[in-house]
């Protein structure tokens, strides 16, 4: 065999990406056979001619010409064409004679590797600068994965829930770790929100509660409200919460109006402003628990609001009465101060009782009978702010008694003296006790001064009993 073979067909050349032969380490040389009259060329083991290669160019090929190496191939080699018509002995991988069943191929330093056996549900996961990994999806919250052969199916876990009521909204419940439906809040294709259970009211409903921060503001600004219903940029129409109360807010041009009823227009009960509190013809008003029905239209000039004993407010022309700079024109037959039925006179300052004018007359100072204490303050009466010169009776301070005749019972100050004042005639008299004629303890006259027989005599501090007859 030459060192070195050409190979040139010249009616059907030859074209071939790669020609590739296996030499054997031992055995017959192979031969190569031109039959050029059956557009081909044979290789083959003269021993057994039947082992061979045929040779053979694609159709419209015009001319091809292949050299072969001129040396002789060792074992595990392969004869592999360089693209330029030229071949060489390549050393190819031992295992590509024993690859196993349903396998995949990848390189690894420089030869060919076989993957195990993939199982259901693995593919190939790329890793940088590594050989790619079989692996299996793994599957994250709510999504489960399932492997069979030949598929992966990947899902949402659990699903969401059946819907039962309309428009409604989605809550996760972290206990089960789905998702329900939740009734309570109803969201409606306009936007408009619906909170709290629609079944009805009932008295032990539980009240809806809506959080918009935990925190509240410092003062009240407007545009810290907690919920801004509207903001045109120059006014907030929304409710806030500051540290000492619940506010409402509105533009200054704007007012707060209740309104009752449905319909495009409802019914206006009452309109607060910066200025007035407004209530319509049909409002009245409760105060304190006590129901008052107000007039209709306002009072003429100088009426009065007046109520009937039943909250029926109505306007009326004020009764003459005692003004506080005083009356004129009285009569003194006619005008008076005090009652006309048998009820008591008060006189009152600091709103306390300072006299009272009985129904029966009697006159009280002070206070109510009996409501005298041991540290009650004493009752002052002024009757003058002067004292008379002399010791005369018609000049008493205090007259209890006067016939018109200068016969004077009462008591008077002179300028060294209290003096107490009873005609010739009369006497002076202590007594003790209560009812018509109470018991006397001492009298005086202009001649003498009496004790009874039940009393005695202290003097300088020294106790006698006196005899009860003369001695």
């Amino acid at each position: 065999m030459s060192s070195r073979i050409t190979m040139r067909l010249l009616r059907y050349p030859l074209q071939l990406a790669c020609i590739v032969l296996i030499a054997a380490l031992a055995g017959p040389v192979m031969w190569a056979q031109g039959v050029q009259s059956f557009q081909s060329i044979r290789l083959f083991n003269p021993a057994t001619p039947a082992q061979g290669i045929t040779l053979a160019p694609p159709a419209g090929i015009t001319s091809y010409t292949l050299t072969f190496p001129a040396t002789a191939p060792v074992a595990g080699t392969a004869l592999v064409s360089t693209g330029a018509g030229t071949t060489a002995w390549t050393s190819v991988p031992t295992t590509i004679n024993t690859l196993n069943t349903n396998r995949i191929l990848v390189s690894s330093a420089g030869s060919i590797a076989e993957l195990p056996a993939l199982t259901n549900g693995q593919i190939l996961i790329g890793s940088t600068g590594l050989a790619p990994v079989a692996a299996t999806i793994t599957a994250g919250s709510g999504i489960t994965v399932t492997n069979a052969a030949g598929s992966i199916t990947i899902a949402a876990s659990g699903g969401l829930p059946a819907g039962t009521t309309n428009n409604a909204t989605l809550r996760y419940n972290s206990a089960t770790s789905a998702w329900v439906e939740n009734t309570n809040v109803l969201s409606a294709t306009n936007g408009s929100l619906t909170l709290g259970s629609t079944a009805g009211s009932s008295a032990t409903a539980n009240p809806v509660t809506l959080n918009l921060g935990g925190t509240y503001a410092s003062d009240r600004d407007q545009l810290k409200a907690k919920l801004k219903l509207y903001d045109d940029g120059t006014g907030v129409y929304g409710m806030g919460v500051s540290s000492l109360s619940f506010d409402f807010h509105a533009p200054t041009i704007a007012g707060y109006r209740w309104n009752f009823g449905t319909g495009a227009i409802p019914t206006e009960a009452m309109l607060l402003t910066s200025s007035r509190l407004t209530l319509p013809s049909t409002t009245d008003l409760t105060v304190k628990g006590v129901a008052y029905t107000w007039p209709t239209a306002n009072g003429a000039a100088g009426t009065v609001l007046t109520n009937n004993g039943s909250g029926t407010l109505t306007w009326t022309a004020p009764s003459a009465g005692w003004t506080l700079t005083g009356n004129a024109n009285t009569v003194a037959t006619t005008n008076f101060i005090g009652t006309t039925d048998n009820i008591d006179f008060v006189v009152r300052t600091s709103n306390t009782e300072r006299m009272r004018v009985l129904g029966g007359g009697n006159v009280t100072l002070g206070g109510a009978l009996g409501g005298g204490t041991s540290t009650a303050t004493p009752v002052s009466i002024g009757l003058g702010s002067s004292y008379a010169s002399d010791l005369n009776p018609l000049k008493a301070k205090l007259i209890l008694y006067n016939d018109l005749s200068n016969n004077v019972i009462g008591m008077g100050v002179s300028l060294s003296s209290f003096n107490f004042f009873v005609n010739s005639a009369s006497q002076f008299s202590w007594r003790s006790g209560s009812g018509a004629t109470p018991t006397e303890i001492m009298s005086l006259t202009s001649s003498r001064l009496t004790l009874p027989s039940t009393t005695d005599l202290t003097i300088k501090g020294v106790s006698y009993t006196w005899p009860t007859a003369n001695g």
